[in-house]
């Protein structure tokens, strides 16, 4: 049987730092056979950056503002049907 890897997206709105981000990042070192993905939707990714230089993850970063959330809703749709 083929060995195929899973992959996991997270996505993740205004909320950095995130407890169990930290969590999960460390757990899929431990597993090969998962690919994990961790996608911010944030005003800026300067934590982001931060926290997952840590852990050598593949982070992708969507700009999010609450100010304007029809535009920002809108962006990142399109923004990840790309990405998917």
């Amino acid at each position: 049987m083929e060995n195929k890897s899973i992959h996991i997206a997270f996505v993740i709105h205004n909320a950095i730092p995130v407890p169990y981000f930290n969590w999960f990042a460390e757990m899929a070192l431990h597993y090969d056979h998962f690919k994990f993905s961790y996608i911010f939707l944030n005003e800026n990714n300067e934590e982001v950056e931060k926290t997952m230089a840590q852990w050598k993850a593949q982070v992708f970063w969507i700009p999010f503002s609450n100010s304007n959330k029809k535009k920002s809703i809108l962006t990142a749709t399109w923004q990840l049907f790309r990405l998917f």
